[in-house]
């Protein structure tokens, strides 16, 4: 299984989970406003900008990017994500 773990999480979060939380029509909408919102399109620069705006909105879309090369990275490789009708495992009791 492929693994995003940049921070200590337990369990670590795992491509399957950008694939299940993103990779439906509804998430695509969100997906798409946020690339609106955050500038995904267009380059920040402006020569009247202050350097550290352009940092704060480049910050943004950076965040925009890592959403977005996860799920694409997590639909690449179907065979690690499970279908949404597979029940998560249960923890065995007594262990």
């Amino acid at each position: 299984m492929l693994s995003l773990n940049l921070h200590p999480l337990d369990p670590p979060i795992s491509l399957n989970d950008y694939a299940i939380v993103f990779g439906n029509p509804v998430a695509e909408r969100v997906l798409d406003d946020l690339k609106a919102l955050f500038h995904f399109q267009d380059g920040m620069y402006s020569p009247r900008m202050d350097a550290m705006e352009l940092c704060y909105l480049e910050g943004q879309r950076s965040v925009v990017l890592w959403l977005l090369h996860s799920v694409a990275a997590a639909l690449e490789n179907p065979d690690e994500v499970p279908s949404e009708t597979t029940e998560p495992e249960q923890p065995q009791e007594g262990i």
